[in-house]
């Protein structure tokens, strides 16, 4: 039986904060994908990509 390493209690407990927290699915989706299905360069990019994203609709592309 394999039980989890301490990344993955990790990972699971960041990803369950955030969607106690009401995170946005995608941003869920990121972080759930981390050492499972996507590399971590991939994660990465994907949150690299949420905060541009979130950062341009709080403030309307203009930066402070």
């Amino acid at each position: 039986m394999d039980y989890p390493t301490i990344e993955q209690e990790i990972r699971s407990e960041i990803y369950v904060a955030f969607e106690n927290l009401g995170a946005d699915r995608n941003l869920l989706a990121a972080i759930g994908s981390w050492g499972d299905t996507l590399a971590d360069a991939e994660v990465l990019a994907l949150l690299k990509e949420w905060n541009a994203e979130k950062k341009t609709q709080n403030y309307g592309g203009q930066r402070s």
